[in-house]
């Protein structure tokens, strides 16, 4: 059982409480007519109006040396001054419990709850309910970090001055401020901080509600005023809005969810830590102005709406997705537009690897998606926070989908048209020119009933549809299943066959992408350095493999040494993994 002298004891917030804390609050000049603590027609409890407010009149006015202020706090702690505000307002709120009625404060503490049931509260059951969503590693990591600044308070402080502080006093003061706390810069419109405004904090949250916060005076001898900018009828209950707050902002700091709360969002965070070319992207989001200097070392985090797939986000993942060839064009690259349309192989990478992601959200939601046959309100909070995640990333999913099939409109569009652009490789940097076809503009492309089943993308299996003796030849004489999947060292199956696609595609006059083949350079610039890999691929697959048992389909004067350095910078250039690690050359 909690110590009945600690703020957590079990114990109930009575109307008595409430009695007390409105007489303290007039006692020390808070205006506040009108007002009084019950339950509205509904029978939720909150602030109820006694009397009628007309538009722009003044329900509340609450003097500033009634507030806990960070300022006030770290006045009284100066040994904390490099710990976290609401660590030592958390501490400052449980040595003025302890002080009982001696305490300034104690009718105002008195009417707080013993338990404010953020996700901060929550135990290993209830965190299950929030597995596979980003406030469950949030809430983690918040937590842990509260806990060493814990810590660090019990190794500075004699326990006489911190007495009763205990780890579950400390997490019950810092809901207690998180459901609460105001900016304080509405007294000093300079500073930073919060604090925390007794009665104000009592009102429940409508984001519609209209209101105005208005401070007046020196902190000293000043007041908040509390305004209402629409009408209010007595016996309704008086809301305030927190601001436009997603149900993952609301459960975390201030304990409920709102049902299809307009404002939920998903966080994606685009990770550039694998890349071998992370530095040189990182300074062409810089260069763009997508990042700044010190946002190189920070962890990119964006927020998707159900509505809304920021336009910023879009263009980070394609220089997360750009090749080594679109990433050494771009390195000159100096403003933001550029990074609107690198170029279809590039939107076409980045939209996939958009999809991909969102669908393993999507699947992860719904993977762990938990059994509470009879949840607590809390946990029905939870249950409902989770909820709206899966409908802003079910709504992203779509919105993806339907930008991929607008994207391959335009390119079956401008490729059956042979709408392709100059210069290659075909990149809208270097080719100013055909800004028509290399732009952004694709997503408005009106949705057409024409078949999209007849790809344009260059894939194996579609050139094997097209080439059956081709087919033939190459399944035979180099089979998939000649290849250990579980050999690290093996071949690039996919990627030699590709290539060899290519080369043959290359030959053929009536080839179904000769518009695309045209435009690339016939003749690649060689090293002075023969390239083992590839040389090895001639010797061992094609020369010694292909060619003596298929010698009509495998020409040597086709399928040289060069001709596989063409394909292999073709692949480099153009092409995609997409599902199952299929190599796909996009044919723009």
């Amino acid at each position: 059982m909690a110590d009945p002298q600690l703020p957590t004891a079990d114990r109930d917030v009575t109307q008595q409480h409430l009695n007390d804390f409105l007489a303290w609050l007039k006692e020390n000049g808070a205006v506040l007519e009108g007002l009084s603590f019950g339950a509205d027609k509904s029978g939720m409890n909150g602030v109820i109006l006694t009397k009628d407010f007309e538009s722009d009149q003044s329900y509340a006015t609450i003097p500033f040396k009634l507030m806990i202020t960070e300022p006030l706090v770290r006045q009284r702690y100066p040994q904390l001054k490099d710990l976290s505000s609401r660590a030592v307002m958390s501490l400052f709120l449980s040595n003025e419990w302890q002080k009982g009625a001696e305490s300034f404060w104690m009718p105002y503490l008195s009417a707080i709850p013993n338990r404010i049931m953020t996700s901060m509260m929550f135990d290993e059951q209830d965190l299950q309910i929030l597995q596979g969503t980003n406030l469950q590693l949030g809430t983690i990591s918040r937590r842990n970090f509260l806990y060493s600044e814990y810590e660090k308070i019990v190794e500075i402080l004699p326990e006489s001055e911190r007495k009763g502080f205990t780890w579950e006093v400390c997490l019950w003061g810092y809901t207690a401020i998180s459901s609460r706390a105001f900016p304080y810069r509405l007294i000093d419109g300079k500073a930073e901080g919060e604090m925390m405004v007794p009665l104000a904090d009592s009102f429940n949250h409508d984001p519609n509600v209209k209101v105005t916060w208005s401070g007046k005076g020196t902190p000293e001898s000043g007041a908040l005023d509390l305004i209402t900018r629409e009408p209010l009828k007595s016996g309704n209950q008086l809301f305030t809005t927190y601001g436009p707050k997603s149900n993952e902002e609301l459960l975390l700091g201030y304990g409920f969810c709102i049902k299809d709360n307009p404002y939920d969002y998903v966080v994606l965070k685009p990770n550039f830590s694998q890349d071998p070319d992370a530095d040189i992207k990182q300074q062409i989001l810089q260069d763009c102005d997508l990042i700044s200097q010190t946002d190189k070392d920070r962890e990119l985090v964006f927020f998707v709406t159900k509505d809304n797939i920021p336009e910023d986000l879009l263009a980070v993942f394609r220089v997360l997705v750009m090749n080594s060839t679109e990433t050494e064009n771009y390195m000159s690259a100096d403003r933001r537009e550029l990074l609107d349309f690198v170029g279809y192989r590039n939107e076409f990478a980045m939209l996939n690897t958009l999809a991909t992601l969102l669908n393993y959200k999507v699947q992860s939601l719904l993977g762990t998606e938990p059994d509470v046959p009879e949840p607590k309100p809390w946990q029905q909070d939870a249950l409902e926070y989770r909820a709206g995640q899966l409908r802003v990333t079910t709504a992203a999913k779509a919105s993806v989908a339907h930008t991929q099939k607008q994207l391959m409109e335009r390119m079956q569009s401008n490729f059956r048209r042979g709408q392709i652009a100059t210069t290659w490789p075909f990149l809208g940097i270097l080719n100013p020119e055909d800004s028509e076809i290399l732009s952004k503009s694709y997503k408005d492309q009106m949705e057409t009933t024409e078949s999209l089943e007849n790809s344009i993308l260059l894939t194996v299996e579609e050139a094997f549809r097209l080439d059956e003796d081709f087919a033939t030849a190459v399944q035979e004489g180099y089979p998939r299943e000649s290849i250990d999947p579980s050999d690290e060292e093996a071949p690039d199956f996919e990627g030699i066959y590709m290539m060899l696609v290519l080369i043959r595609e290359r030959s053929k006059a009536q080839s179904k992408w000769r518009r695309f083949l045209n435009q690339i350079p016939a003749e690649i610039a060689e090293d002075d350095q023969q390239d083992e890999y590839i040389l090895n691929i001639h010797a061992s697959i094609i020369q010694q493999t292909l060619m003596p048992s298929y010698p009509a389909i495998f020409d040597p004067s086709v399928f040289t040494y060069q001709a596989l350095v063409w394909a292999d910078l073709v692949c480099q250039v153009h092409s995609v993994h997409t599902e199952n690690d299929t190599v796909t050359i996009i044919p723009m």
